[in-house]
């Protein structure tokens, strides 16, 4: 199990996803596939469906998106439609940490919104 070091960036991230799907009713759906996304990186930053950017985005940068949790999620709290964002995190193996950066929306180009390392 790895320990989880969040940063701000992605608590803003959330915090605006999370006040977009208030729009929706959807809000305690979208915290459920959010927190089962980062209970899934603490356990394994390597599993299936994830991506490793780190070529297009440098930085060891890997990708999940929360859409992938869909069956781990209480069956109250699945979605309708697939949840539209996608957690950007670094793992880091000595110590098993994995750096959760931000949660970005799909239509945003994460290449052209990060900061260079």
């Amino acid at each position: 199990m790895h320990d989880l070091w969040i940063a701000e960036s992605f608590e803003v991230d959330k915090a605006g996803a999370l006040i977009e799907s208030d729009l929706f009713g959807t809000r305690r759906k979208y915290e459920a596939y959010i927190g089962q996304a980062l209970e899934d990186l603490a356990d394994d930053p390597y599993r299936h469906n994830t991506k490793d950017r780190s070529e297009d985005l440098g930085g060891g940068r890997w990708t999940y998106h929360i859409r992938h949790v869909r069956t781990r999620v209480d069956k109250d709290l699945r979605l309708s439609n697939d949840p539209r964002h996608t957690i950007l995190y670094v793992p880091v193996d000595d110590p098993q940490v994995v750096r959760i950066l931000g949660l970005y929306p799909d239509h945003m180009e994460l290449g052209r919104h990060l900061l260079p390392d």
